[in-house]
């Protein structure tokens, strides 16, 4: 089931939107549409290949795995040219919990060539986050995987709040607090 697109606007955003991109959240055909042929490009399929061979095979494909589960996603959108945008990044927070963990949701982040080399990657975790927290209304941990090679992603987790949690055979297992796990003893936020 597509999701009306809605334009995402908070304190971080301010920052995409003077390098010419905007956030929305949301799934529709068009994102659907690109996704197959943005997961194809070189280094999303050196590093998360499962994107061009399952996940995004065709907007088909990818249209079931929005419908599979319950995902949040965020797209980093070029500004629009002839009426049209295009996406330049996508974030998804994914319903999944962790064992031994309270997290209920893992996170993933891709970003396309258009965005590649620019600086936007801290601003668009922390606008999806931002937004993510707000509209969920959730407020516990959140996880994710990598590689231990992939050291930009890991300055990056790391910059927005991500602790290593676990490295076992070659992969970093990362949480970021939610409000939930700063709370005291009387449940105030600290």
């Amino acid at each position: 089931m597509n999701t009306p697109r809605r334009f995402v606007e908070n304190i971080h955003t301010t920052t995409l939107e003077d390098h010419g991109f905007r956030v929305y959240s949301g799934w529709d055909e068009e994102v659907e549409r690109q996704l197959p042929a943005l997961s194809r490009q070189k280094h999303i399929v050196q590093s998360t290949e499962r994107d061009s061979l399952e996940r995004f095979t065709s907007p088909e494909a990818a249209h079931r795995w929005y419908d599979d589960h319950e995902r949040h996603v965020y797209t980093l959108d070029t500004a629009p040219k002839l009426g049209r945008s295009a996406v330049a990044g996508i974030i998804w927070f994914g319903r999944s919990e962790l064992a031994d963990s309270s997290a209920e949701y893992t996170f993933a982040i891709r970003l396309y060539e258009a965005s590649q080399g620019k600086r936007l990657s801290t601003s668009f975790v922390k606008a999806a986050h931002t937004d993510f927290y707000q509209q969920a209304q959730y407020e516990g941990d959140i996880w994710l995987q990598t590689d231990t090679t992939n050291t930009p992603a890991l300055s990056l987790y790391a910059k927005t709040g991500y602790e290593v949690i676990d490295e076992t055979d070659g992969r970093i297992t990362m949480i970021k607090p939610g409000a939930a796990s700063s709370q005291n003893d009387n449940g105030l936020i600290q």
